[in-house]
This record gives C-alpha cells, structure tokens and sequence, in this order.
C-alpha cells in the first residue's frame, strides 16, 4: 500500500467567516490526480461509494478519533524534531453520494480554539487528507489523519458547500435568529430584523413625543430661578428675624453686652444659638450692683467669678466684658 497526502478542500472559511466548519467533505467519489501529477505511475485515485462506505465503517470501529494536524507536522515531526500539534480531531465520517459534493466526509469535527480562530481570520484555508491506496489500481483503501493546509493540492476540488439542513448555521446569523426571539426557521432573518428594526423606530418616535408632551407642559427654568430666588429671599429674612429675636433677647438678660451686639449679628445663627444656651445672665450687668446704690462711676468694679467664666469661654478681656 502507498500513502498519500494531498490538499482536497478549498475555502474552509470562504462561506463560514465566523466560525471553523465542523463538517467538510475530505475525498470525492471517482477519479481524480493531484495538480503536481501525483498518483504517479497511475491514471488517477479512485474512491467508489463501497470502498468509500468501507473506510468509514472501518473508522467507527476505532476506539479513537482522526488528528487534524498543521501542515502535515505529524508526518515530519521524526525528521525535523518538531512539536505536532493537532488543530482538530474528526469524531465521525460518512459517505454522501447525492449532492454537488458526494464523497468521504468529516461530519462531526472538533476544533482546537487556536485553530478555530486562524481559520476564522482566514489563516487557513484548506485541508489535506492522509490516505492509503493500492499501488497497482489507484483504489483508496483507507483514511489516516488530515491538516491543514495554505497549498492545496487538488484545486477546486471541494469549495465548502453552502449552508443546507446538514451543515452548522454560522455564528451570526445563529446570534441574528436569537437576537429577535428566535423565530420561525421560514422566515428570512435578514427581512425580520428589518420588520424588528421598524418596530424599534416606531416605538422610539412614540416615547420622543411623549417626552417633547412632559417638556411642554413642564416650568420654564426661568421661572423655576425666580423661585428659588423668592425662597431664598424669604429663607433671609425669617433667619434675620430670629437673629433679632435672639440678639434682643441676650441683650435684655446679660448674655450679650451692647458692644457684642454688632458681633453677633455677623456671626452664624446656629452659632448665637448655641451661645444663648451655655451663657449665663448677668444681673449686675443689667441693673445696679448693691440694692439701689448705684456704682461708683470712678471706681473700676472687678468682675464676679460668673462673669470671669464668661470671659474665658468667649476669649474677651475684662475691658471688652465691661463695655
């Protein structure tokens, strides 16, 4: 027996550019050559529907899958001492005798992520099966590996067919379909999203005149700063009557001297509050010092123990207390 290697299927991602096929014919049924001239010695290969039938049988009776390599490393790996790493791994073949492509195909493949993407990127094209074959009659005899190829070696031999019932929907028009709610395989997903993409405009044009309504019947920002300007106004003046409130009624206790006066009005209302409450009244400030006797206006009066405390707490001196 002979082996033979040759690149039999063209564009694996020409009608699948967004994912890795995982089905694909790898030998046709009848004669055909490789365009450097191999069989030699021999007219052509020859795969028949039974000896096609055959290899696949004897496949399924394997406890393992066939490799996918990268350019046939598998094969070289003895003489250049490479790594030979597989791209794919082909689970299950079968023989299609009807169609534009009848042959032997690999129908359930699984693909490495790294090979995926090199031929989703269009890195890879084509694939090259590993076949045995009988020396004297050309007759295919059995189906060792495959790779992946940029140099096919029999042109044209097999496009990768158009999307049928038996080949995997590509990615995007899988994610189209899921996209508009998965609808009836009948229908053309292109021509629904176009109806779901009228639904869409129809329903942005009726939530834009329900929002141009609220905008209309809205306040102006004119009028809604002229409020706040009011509600500022009448803020200040209900916060300088009750600092005038206050003021009077430190002044008429003691709490507050006459010359705090002016200091107390400039200072934050939160703070005359908290002032008021700690503040104790000062009654020799607020009449005479000894019954009815009045101070003597050309004696310095020392100041009571109370009001000392007060000093310490506000950081007066006895002069600024005294007024």
């Amino acid at each position: 027996m002979s082996v033979a290697a040759t690149s039999c299927l063209a564009a694996l991602a020409a009608n699948l550019p967004s994912a890795a096929p995982e089905a694909f014919r790898l030998l046709p049924l009848g004669s055909f050559r490789a365009v450097d001239g191999r069989p030699e010695k021999l007219d052509a290969w020859v795969l028949t529907a039974d000896d096609a039938q055959k290899i696949a049988a004897d496949l399924a009776a394997l406890n393992r899958d066939l490799p996918i390599d990268y350019e046939h490393q598998i094969l070289e790996a003895k003489r250049n001492g490479q790594p030979a790493p597989a791209a794919g791994w082909i689970q299950r073949v079968g023989v299609r005798a009807e169609g534009d492509a009848p042959g032997l195909w690999a129908e359930e493949v699984v693909w490495t992520e790294r090979a995926r993407q090199m031929i989703a990127a269009g890195e890879y094209r084509y694939i090259s099966p590993v076949f045995r074959f009988d020396p004297k009659t050309g007759r295919i005899t059995a189906l060792l590996m495959a790779a992946l190829t940029n140099h096919p070696g029999l042109d044209g031999l097999t496009d990768l067919q158009p999307l049928t019932e038996d080949t995997p929907m590509p990615d995007s028009i899988a994610a189209l379909r899921e996209a508009l709610g998965n609808p009836d395989p009948a229908i053309d997903p292109a021509a629904a999203a176009v109806e779901a993409l009228k639904a869409k405009d129809a329903e942005i044009a009726r939530l834009k005149k329900e929002v141009e309504a609220v905008q209309a019947a809205a306040v102006p920002m004119s009028e809604h700063a002229k409020l706040q300007a009011e509600l500022a106004a009448l803020s200040a003046r209900v916060e300088a009557d009750e600092r005038a409130r206050l003021i009077e009624a430190g002044l008429a206790d003691g709490r507050i001297l006459p010359a705090q006066k002016d200091y107390w009005s400039q200072q934050p209302i939160a703070a005359l509050k908290a002032w008021l409450e700690v503040a104790q009244p000062v009654a020799a400030l607020t009449g005479q010092q000894s019954g009815e006797v009045a101070p003597n206006a050309n004696k310095t009066a020392a100041l009571s123990a109370e009001a000392e405390h007060l000093c310490r707490i506000a950081g007066w001196t006895p002069e600024v207390f005294r007024g």
